[in-house]
């Protein structure tokens, strides 16, 4: 479920894709975001609840409707760039640990994306001496039963890269440059071994490979597969070739619409969805595998007549999915919005910690 590659070769053309598997098609919709908003990391506000102002504009993913969406990845004006993905293994409540404040999971990426310019910003925000300590709260699934279980990767303008996953409410951070690709399972730390060794099976030290590349559908295919073709790459040489290059490693190893198969009776979700984040430009390309159709959206370009825009691309009208069809250059066809996360107005003259 989801598969996530950073394209760090050149620092000058840096590319991050990623893949958007589910069972069923979820309602999505792209979101800007001006700076200066006042938002809050719980739907029932507290005490205890994280409060922000947004400090860089931002174009989000949103899955689900109305003010019950969850934030699944985005970049901002910075060109920083997180993907949250499902991770079977996510705990979030500890019996041991204490926490300052509390932040819905469904609204992570946007937290991370509204106050942070750099990966090493993100890392700050969740290590274990933090300022704040924050306590990640679990959710639905918009339009599911299942349980928001995410970890997140960040990547930014600098190439640098990090995972973050949640374990009995301990984040556990993995950061380097090398750390270009995440799936789903096993934990991140065993991703790196599963990494190691398909660099090795695949270099000059081996010269009898025997190991053929994993073709399934499952987590750990997709991620040897993945790693070996990021790892062989010519560098890019332009934004257009690293585009491509992620695309199309991000292709490979998608799971086809209308795959069929069942292990331990739990069904194989199907690719909905696909995009590439452009560091450089601050650009995001949406690819919905229903309709075949690519749009883009620069987000310097983007015209904050009002501070949150919005353009359907999968609606559920009634039980039924609509899939609009919407293509190229896409800054022009935002209507106004509403901000999901907006604080309560009782809450604004209040002082807001990030």
């Amino acid at each position: 479920m989801c598969t996530r590659v950073f394209n760090n070769s050149s620092n000058d053309f840096l590319t991050t894709a990623r893949n958007m598997d589910w069972q069923t098609p979820l309602a999505t919709s792209l979101l800007c975001f001006n700076k200066g908003l006042s938002k809050v990391g719980c739907a029932k506000v507290t005490s205890k609840t994280l409060k922000w102002e947004s400090q860089y504009s931002s174009v989000i993913t949103m899955i689900g409707e109305g003010n019950d969406r969850a934030a699944s990845e985005g970049i901002n004006s910075e060109g920083l760039v997180a993907n949250a993905l499902f991770d079977t293994s996510a705990s979030y409540l500890s019996s041991y640990a204490s926490f300052d404040k509390q932040l819905d999971v469904t609204r992570w990426v946007q937290y991370v994306l509204d106050t942070c310019k750099y990966v090493s910003e993100v890392v700050d925000k969740f290590a274990d001496d933090s300022e704040i300590k924050i306590q990640l709260i679990n959710k639905k699934m918009p339009g599911s039963e299942n349980d928001a279980l995410l970890h997140l990767a960040v990547s930014d303008i600098y190439g640098d890269s990090a995972v973050i996953e949640v374990k009995n409410g301990i984040f556990n951070v993995y950061q380097s440059d090398n750390f270009k690709v995440m799936t789903n399972q096993p934990d991140y730390e065993t991703q790196i071994l599963l990494n190691m060794a398909t660099r090795w099976q695949w270099s000059e030290d081996n010269p009898t490979p025997s190991q053929t590349i994993p073709g399934g559908p499952f987590s750990a295919d997709r991620f040897q597969r993945a790693a070996f073709y990021l790892n062989h790459l010519t560098e890019a040489d332009s934004m257009q070739e690293s585009i491509a290059q992620s695309r199309s490693i991000i292709a490979n190893v998608s799971v086809p619409l209308g795959f069929n198969f069942s292990s331990q009776n739990v069904s194989t979700p199907e690719t909905q969805w696909s995009s590439v984040s452009d560091h450089n430009n601050q650009t995001y390309y949406f690819y919905n595998n229903r309709t075949q159709d690519v749009c883009y959206c620069v987000l310097a370009d983007i015209n904050f007549v009002d501070d949150v825009l919005q353009l359907d691309l999968i609606e559920n009208n009634d039980g039924e999915v609509q899939q609009n069809v919407v293509a190229g250059l896409i800054n022009h066809k935002f209507k106004l919005g509403s901000d999901p996360y907006q604080a309560p107005v009782e809450m604004l003259d209040n002082k807001f910690i990030a």
